[in-house]
């Protein structure tokens, strides 16, 4: 799995960097240097590989730099790309006239947000959950944590301290995407049924997780989606134990031949997850942040529970033709 990844150095200044100590520093600003140790156009920070898919995790557009002091109080924000580009542009920026009290720097995607005041803050947007959102919408962060100093740099005979840091920018999230439903056998399988309409699904220990279906399958040939290019999804602060969550669980409304009307509220019940990995398949027992997770759902009527809401009872009734008898009365002496 490719990870985005900033090497961060702050410095006074960008010139004749070297590591011997001077004896008279000017401490009044500060510079900051990012490498993007894989900035090129590829660079991505989830990697589906199971679909052979990769999604974009930020691009250089989407970030800003937050400055902070030694406290996590945030002294100015910038977008990456107002960066000074040095060397190579597409990895290597620079940001010049930064406070003297910045010890900190952080890399966020916002995705609408306001710059945050603190690092705190910046930690809360990356950890909210926005069940519904796509990849792309996801909030990534990464922070340096305390920077210390690691020699100097010298520009114009004045020596600046050189800070050295790091930030390793990723998603605090799994995500669970559900693809597709199919029923393999409908219409020749042994009950009987010819329809069923899929109406939501959820997990029975969180059911946070919840989505309307709403589609019809009609023949073994239906795959029901949630739309083109689109997946029911959500997404959670990982790590998080498939015993978190539950069962998946889909309600469904079934027609089946013999009948004049839907019975309703069968469920399809997905107890566990296998995932396969270089032809080796194993039991998934927890979801990882960074990870999509994607699932197909091909069932057949032997999955369906086998409780129905009402029962039908047929009856055999025989109508007697009536018999004739003939009497006559009999009378007290």
């Amino acid at each position: 799995m490719k990870k985005l990844f900033f090497a961060v150095l702050a410095v006074a200044a960008l010139a004749a960097c070297n590591k011997e100590e001077a004896p008279v520093l000017n401490l009044s600003k500060k510079s900051v240097e990012l490498t993007i140790v894989n900035g090129s156009a590829s660079t991505r920070a989830i990697t589906d590989a199971s679909a052979a898919e990769t999604f974009e995790c930020a691009a250089v557009a989407d970030l800003t730099v937050l400055f902070a002091d030694q406290n996590g109080n945030v002294l100015e924000s910038r977008a990456l790309s107002a960066g000074v580009a040095e060397g190579n542009a597409a990895d290597h920026y620079v940001f010049h006239k930064l406070s003297e009290y910045v010890q900190q720097v952080a890399v966020i995607a916002l995705r609408g947000n306001a710059a945050p005041a603190t690092l705190t803050a910046a930690e809360t947007l990356w950890k909210t959950e926005t069940p519904d959102a796509e990849v792309k919408n996801i909030v990534v962060y990464g922070a340096s944590g305390q920077m210390t100093q690691d020699g100097t740099c010298t520009l114009d005979g004045e020596n600046f301290p050189l800070f050295k840091g790091a930030v390793r920018v990723a998603p605090a999230h799994a995500r669970f995407e559900v693809l597709s439903f199919q029923c393999t056998d409908l219409g020749t399988n042994t009950y009987g049924y010819s329809e069923m309409t899929l109406n939501k699904m959820a997990f029975d220990k969180a059911t946070t997780y919840s989505q309307t279906l709403g589609n019809v399958l009609k023949s073994a040939t239906d795959v029901a989606t949630a739309g083109e290019g689109k997946a029911w999804s959500w997404n959670w602060i990982a790590p998080k134990t498939v015993a978190d969550l539950g069962n998946l669980v889909v309600d469904l409304t079934v027609v089946g031949k013999n009948y004049t009307v839907a019975v309703p509220e069968k469920t399809l019940t997905i107890t566990g997850f296998n995932q396969t990995v270089d032809g080796t398949t194993s039991a998934i027992t927890e979801f990882k942040a960074e990870n999509v997770y994607k699932l197909n759902v091909p069932f057949v009527e032997a999955n369906l529970d086998a409780t129905d809401n009402y029962i039908c009872v047929d009856v055999e009734v025989e109508i007697a033709e009536w018999t004739v008898n003939t009497i006559t009365p009999v009378f007290k002496n």
